[in-house]
């Protein structure tokens, strides 16, 4: 069974030194892609460690990819970058580790589970493109929630999550005790206040921490020559009529939800 076509283009292949332009398919995986998730999964484990880890086993994967949500970059009919993305259910019970999901509303929740883009195809927003389209899809499925979680350490996950509305609102220990954030993206998110951010090292996991217990969410990403910083605020319960604090800093009169 072929896999359904999403988006096509022209990619940029860099490799030994020299630049190919191909022709690149997104489409949707099913579990005749297993083998090939498998080695790409395998492969960023190998080479980024913990800024990735994730130990699922194949059965596991298998099981999301039943689900019809994930998406693959091809390029010459190879496999060459991955978004899986789930919905836990009663199946999936793994995909509800750390996620502070109430059992009455695991219907509106989807997680998404990694993303990985094979080296010589990076440095074009694929990773984020993906996602994206991850993420228009499972609004038309009714999934007003979408969680991921990430390495404090990993900046272009980071950066990509926030960027694209998500906000920390945990840092907890998993796969193998390593620390991550856990993001969540809401169609009813909360507006930020007006208050002046805290910015905090990513590294610095006291800080960050106390302020995660307080209430106050991480929203926006800021490098600078030693490494970067987070953004930190409190989300409010307000109407959306008064005037607000918005993902890029200035004042606006209404909330934006999208």
């Amino acid at each position: 069974m072929k896999n359904i076509t999403i988006a096509s283009g022209i990619l940029t292949k860099h490799e030994a030194g020299h630049c190919e332009k191909l022709p690149y398919k997104i489409c949707r995986l099913s579990i005749q892609n297993l083998d090939d998730v498998v080695n790409i999964r395998a492969f960023a484990n190998r080479s980024i460690g913990n800024l990735f880890l994730d130990r699922r086993p194949p059965s596991q994967i298998e099981q999301i990819l039943a689900q019809n949500l994930s998406l693959g970059l091809f390029c010459q009919d190879e496999l060459v970058g991955i978004r899986l993305t789930a919905y836990p259910s009663v199946d999936t019970p793994y995909l509800l580790d750390a996620l502070p999901i109430p059992p009455q509303e695991i219907h509106r929740h989807a997680r998404l589970t990694g993303v990985v883009i094979l080296p010589p195809y990076r440095g074009q927003n694929f990773g984020s493109h993906l996602t994206q389209i991850s993420l228009q899809e499972l609004k038309t499925l009714g999934k007003e929630v979408v969680w991921a979680t990430v390495s404090p350490s990993n900046y272009p996950s980071l950066r990509l999550f926030l960027n694209l509305n998500f906000r920390i609102y945990r840092l907890v220990k998993l796969h193998e005790n390593c620390d991550r954030f856990v993001l969540k993206t809401d169609a009813q998110m909360k507006p930020l206040a007006l208050s002046p951010p805290k910015f905090i090292e990513h590294s610095d996991f006291v800080a960050q921490t106390e302020l995660l217990d307080r209430g106050w969410v991480g929203y926006a990403i800021e490098r600078h020559a030693l490494g970067y910083r987070i953004a930190y605020n409190r989300e409010l319960d307000v109407p959306s009529t008064i005037p607000l604090l918005t993902e890029e800093g200035s004042v606006t009169e209404t909330v934006e939800l999208d």
